[in-house]
């Protein structure tokens, strides 16, 4: 099973003054592929991003939408939140003088087939999830074995 997870995220940046490092939205937007996406393109990252608001011309609330797969991927980064850890070091800590707040919310795509939580549609990422799914998946070979020696 194969488990996806989408990182929906608002970033509010600064502007530099004009001609420097960060001073229009392109900057953000190169700086934001090549740390979730460049870096991540053997989780199958996929990124979008677009201006939620506009305040001015010293600062912008960027929204973006970030796709990895976290199973079945060689790295360390197996868990969501190890994603989120690496958005907000990158996205803020790594450019505190332009980057103000990192909002992240994480959800989880449904299992293809028989999702524990009976999800279809992308449902809120728990961190127990792996607990949960390893429990039913031991129960069902249980079941399984029982069934056949029965």
């Amino acid at each position: 099973m194969k488990t996806r997870v989408r990182l929906i995220m608002n970033w509010i940046v600064t502007f530099a003054p004009e001609g420097m490092p960060f001073s229009k939205l392109d900057d953000y937007y190169a700086h934001a592929r090549g740390m979730l996406v460049d870096r991540f393109a053997h989780y199958g990252a996929e990124l979008s991003i677009s201006v939620k608001d506009r305040i001015g011309d010293s600062m912008a609330e960027l929204a973006l939408t970030w796709d990895v797969d976290l199973d079945g991927v060689a790295g360390a980064y197996h868990f969501p939140r190890d994603h989120e850890a690496h958005a907000r070091h990158h996205l803020v800590d790594g450019i505190k003088l332009f980057a103000y707040r990192l909002k992240v919310e994480i959800l989880r795509f449904p299992d293809a087939e028989n999702d524990i939580d009976g999800a279809t549609e992308p449902t809120p990422w728990s961190d127990d999830y792996y607990a949960r799914r390893y429990d039913a998946f031991v129960a069902q070979m249980k079941a399984e074995e029982a069934a056949a020696a029965a």
